[in-house]
């Protein structure tokens, strides 16, 4: 009977000391594990001591910053630094010592035996030092504290033009100081080839350009013939309506002009130009951004309220505030379709009911004189008008559609005479925050 056939460990090739690139360190103890490892990176270089066991315990691990520890053979720190100080352990983890950095001249130098191959010293945060040997490896000393980027001044470095007390000193050539003194007037730089193009780069650097150039210039008669062209530009009137529909352009503000050309320049229009300029409708986008007139708390007061109001019309209140951006310009959107479906009819139970509609924007950004009045405290927030009493107030409309039936209803309400009561407000059992919508008594209140 044969014996069983056992396959054959395959022992290691033994090794102690090794080079990676880009000049990256290990050191192995004699069982062929890594004890030492050096990684040098970018900015930081990383140390790494580990146990001789199969678990490979690290026993210190520092970067270039001089950050890190140094553990007992049974894992407790014995020393930790940070970027702010130290603190120094005994085996069981008490506390034994602890400093800020820095201290001048260091401390006295703490000595740890972490194995019998490893070995550790700490005196300040440039000076941690770890020791490695084993049987194969003489000592190895790793100074794995703070690196200083720089020890010595730069004068050190420099070179004199010669040998003894000039070598690493700045001298000042005062003979060429003088002399680049005598020949500028300063010890300025000399000025670029930009200094040759333009004086002062920018838009308005072609009229300094223009004014100093000679009235016989060849370029002169064109320049002219230029500036009246220009001229003639702004005299055109090629907008006789506002462009937003405001006011103040209505009554010769932004957009308006002054005198106007019956045409421009040569060779005139012929008459179907003319006839075709006459004839031209204004750009669609001018009725798309009418704006919604403004209304003021004392017109809300005198013209909606007061003895001023029109007993025919419903208007439509729409209260907004800068602060609370997002909803209100939704809001303000459906008051600008709800004033375009009047204008072109598409409310025609209005004129049904022999009422008119009138939407007003009313800002209360600086002031809170109507939220008081009614009682509101949410924003945007419609109020709707008829007769000079109050017929709905809500806040519930998120679409355009939604608002036009909003409006129906209360065209239908104002017809009946159905009104809320004159000293409305909205209370603590008729609270407005969640979004309730508040109809005349007559009706149910729905949430």
């Amino acid at each position: 009977m044969s014996r069983p056939q056992t396959a054959k460990l395959k022992v290691p090739e033994r090794k102690t000391e090794g080079l990676t690139p880009p000049g990256d360190v290990c050191l192995y103890y004699p069982s062929g594990r890594v004890g030492v490892m050096v990684t040098r990176g970018h900015e930081l270089t990383n140390t790494m001591v580990y146990a001789d066991s199969a678990s490979r315990t690290v026993l210190a691990s520092f970067d270039s910053n001089g950050v890190g520890s140094v553990c007992y053979a049974n894992g407790k720190p014995w020393l930790a630094t940070t970027e702010a100080g130290y603190s120094l352990s005994d085996p069981g983890g008490n506390l034994l010592e602890a400093g800020k950095w820095p201290r001048e001249g260091g401390r006295e130098p703490a000595v740890l035996q972490v194995t019998d191959s490893v070995f550790a010293t700490f005196r300040n945060r440039q000076s941690i030092e770890v020791r490695f040997n084993t049987d194969d490896i003489p000592e190895r000393t790793f100074n794995v504290g703070q690196s200083l980027r720089r020890t010595e001044p730069y004068t050190k470095h420099r070179k004199g033009t010669e040998i003894g007390k000039l070598a690493g000193k700045l001298v000042l050539d005062v003979e060429q100081i003088r002399s680049t003194f005598r020949e500028r007037g300063h010890l300025y730089g000399l000025p670029g080839p930009h200094s040759q193009v333009t004086q002062r780069p920018g838009l308005g650097n072609l009229d300094s350009t223009i004014r100093k150039l000679d009235a016989a210039a060849a370029v002169m008669p064109v320049i002219e013939d230029l500036g009246s062209t220009q001229r003639r530009l702004r005299l055109i009137n090629t907008m006789p309506v506002s462009l937003y529909g405001t006011a103040r352009a209505g009554k010769g503000g932004a957009g308006a002009t002054g005198d106007t050309l019956p045409d421009f320049g040569e060779p005139a229009l012929s008459a179907t130009q003319r006839a075709f300029l006459r004839r031209a409708p204004a750009p669609s986008h001018r009725r798309r951004r009418a704006k919604v007139p403004d209304l003021s708390v004392r017109d809300l007061r005198h013209k909606v309220l007061g003895p001023g109001r029109d007993e025919g019309a419903l208007t439509v209140v729409c209260l907004h505030a800068t602060w609370n951006f997002g909803p209100c310009r939704q809001a303000l959107n459906h008051m600008g379709e709800l004033q375009q479906a009047v204008a072109s009819g598409e409310l025609g139970v209005a004129k049904e009911l022999g009422l008119s509609v009138e939407a007003r924007l009313l800002d209360v950004s600086e002031s809170n004189e109507v939220q008081r009045m009614f009682g509101i405290r949410t924003l945007p927030f419609f109020l709707l008008f008829g007769k000079g009493r109050l017929v709905r107030a809500t806040n519930e409309p998120r679409t355009g559609p939604a608002l036009r039936a909003l409006v129906t209803a209360a065209l239908h309400d104002t017809a009946k005479g159905q009104f809320l009561p004159e000293d409305f407000h909205f209370g603590r059992g008729l609270d407005n925050v969640m979004l309730d919508d508040i109809v005349p008594p007559t009706l149910a209140m729905r949430g």
